[in-house]
C-alpha cells in the first residue's frame, strides 16, 4: 500500500493488478485493491474484490468486514449485517464487528439487535464507557428509561466532564416528569458548554412545564440569540411571553 500511502492510487491499482496476474489466489491483493476502487467510488469493482478474496478463503475477516462496510455505505443493511454475523462467526470476540453490526441493526428499526450486540461488545470491552453512553441512546428509543439511567450513569461516572451525557440524561429525566433533576442537569451540560443551543432549549422547555416562564423566556432568548432563525423558538417565546402577562 505504500504507492496508496503516496497519494498514488493509479499506480497501486495498477501494481495490484499485475500481482493477481502473477498470482490469482493473492488475498491481500485482491482486498487492497477492493479498497482502492471503493476509495474511488468504484463500488461494483470493490464487490468484487471482496467477494473475490472470501471465495478463495470464506475465514478472510477482513475482506468480510470491508464488503460489509461498503454494503453500509449503499444503504444495503440486511447484506451489511450478514457480512458482520459472518465475522462474529469466524471471531467471537470481536467487539468491533458486534458494535458494526448494531448500526444496521438501527438502520432496519430492529433496536432490541442492536442492543443485543451493544450488550455483547460491552461484555467484551467493559472499559469502554462510551459503549454505554451508546446503548442508552437504543433505550431512550424504546423508551426504557431506567436502562437508559443506568448506562448514562455509568458513562457519567468515567467521563463527568460529558455535556452531551448531562444533556441525555436531562432528556431521561424530563420524559419521567422529573424536571427538578432534568433543569439541574441541563444546566451542568451547559456550564461545559455554554454555545450549544439545544441545551438550553431542552432547559427553556424544562422551565416552561414547572410553569417557571421567566426562566423559561430567558433560554428560549438564548437560543434564538445562537440560531436567529429558529422559527419554533420565536413561537415558544411568543407563548411564553403571553402566559407572563397572564400571571401578571
Amino acid at each position: 500500500m505504500k504507492a496508496v500511502a503516496a497519494g498514488k492510487p493509479n499506480k497501486a491499482l495498477k501494481l495490484y493488478t499485475n500481482a493477481i496476474k502473477h498470482d490469482p489466489e493473492l488475498l491481500a491483493a485482491y482486498n487492497n485493491r477492493g479498497m482502492i476502487y471503493f476509495d474511488k467510488g468504484q463500488n461494483d469493482k470493490a464487490i468484487d474484490d471482496f467477494s473475490r478474496a472470501i471465495e478463495i478463503d470464506p475465514k478472510y475477516q477482513l475482506a468480510y468486514v470491508n464488503r460489509a462496510t461498503l454494503y453500509q455505505v449503499q444503504k444495503k443493511h440486511e447484506d451489511a449485517v450478514r457480512d458482520f454475523t459472518k465475522v462474529i462467526e469466524i471471531d467471537p470476540r470481536n467487539p468491533g464487528a458486534y458494535i458494526r453490526r448494531a448500526a444496521s441493526y438501527f438502520t432496519l428499526e430492529d433496536i432490541q439487535s442492536a442492543i443485543d450486540d451493544y450488550s455483547k461488545a460491552i461484555e467484551l470491552s467493559p472499559d469502554l464507557a462510551k459503549l454505554r453512553f451508546e446503548r442508552a441512546g437504543l433505550y431512550l428509543t424504546k423508551k426504557d428509561y431506567d436502562k437508559a439511567l443506568g448506562d448514562i450513569n455509568a458513562f457519567i461516572k468515567a467521563e463527568p466532564e460529558s455535556d452531551t451525557a448531562y444533556n441525555s440524561r436531562g432528556v431521561v429525566y424530563a420524559a419521567r416528569k422529573m424536571y427538578k433533576e432534568a433543569i439541574e442537569d441541563y444546566t451542568r451540560a451547559i456550564g461545559i458548554a455554554a454555545n450549544n443551543a439545544r441545551y438550553y432549549a431542552n432547559r427553556g422547555t424544562a422551565y416552561k412545564n414547572t410553569g417557571e416562564y421567566k426562566k423559561a423566556l430567558a433560554d428560549f432568548e438564548k437560543v434564538l440569540d445562537l440560531k436567529p432563525m429558529s422559527v419554533e423558538y420565536k413561537k415558544l417565546i411568543e407563548e411564553v411571553t403571553r402566559l407572563i402577562k397572564e400571571e401578571e
